[in-house]
């Protein structure tokens, strides 16, 4: 058994993600820089006002630059958004 300890992002920090699950409620990532750990973005982390469909938004595939809302250790539970990174942000990929 392994008791090595899974590296996790920190609260507000940017992270580059792969959008690996498209749903009605949001999308799961995985973080590529922490090897690849699964987060979660919301629908309403998305973009600004209301969203219709979230793969209008998002793609299975995609690379996004993300910023880590929370973390939950406890729960191994990481949330995302979309629509709080800046423009310069998002150039960073």
């Amino acid at each position: 058994m392994s008791t090595e300890v899974q590296e996790m992002p920190e609260q507000g920090e940017i992270v580059l993600a792969t959008i690996t699950k498209v749903m009605d409620h949001g999308a799961y990532v995985t973080l590529d820089e922490y090897n690849d750990i699964q987060g979660f973005l919301h629908i309403s982390e998305i973009a600004p006002g209301w969203i219709r469909s979230v793969s209008r938004f998002v793609k299975d595939g995609e690379k996004k630059v993300l910023l880590v809302k929370k973390v939950n250790l406890g729960r191994g539970d990481i949330d995302l958004s979309l629509k709080q990174v800046s423009k310069d942000q998002k150039n960073r990929s």
